[in-house]
């Protein structure tokens, strides 16, 4: 069994690369980042506007 941290977003990522999906595999990793990005954006206007 493997210890420490394990991300499934790289296994997706690769796995999808692996079966010559590349589109998906583009989308999955740009919509991921990007909706990770606008979530941080949002929280730290949320909280601007909450202090």
């Amino acid at each position: 069994m493997q210890q420490g941290k394990f991300s499934t977003f790289s296994l997706e990522a690769v796995n999808l690369f692996e079966g010559r999906a590349y589109l998906a595999g583009g989308i999955y990793i740009f919509l991921s980042v990007g909706c990770c990005l606008i979530g941080i954006l949002c929280g730290k206007k949320l909280s601007m506007l909450v202090s």
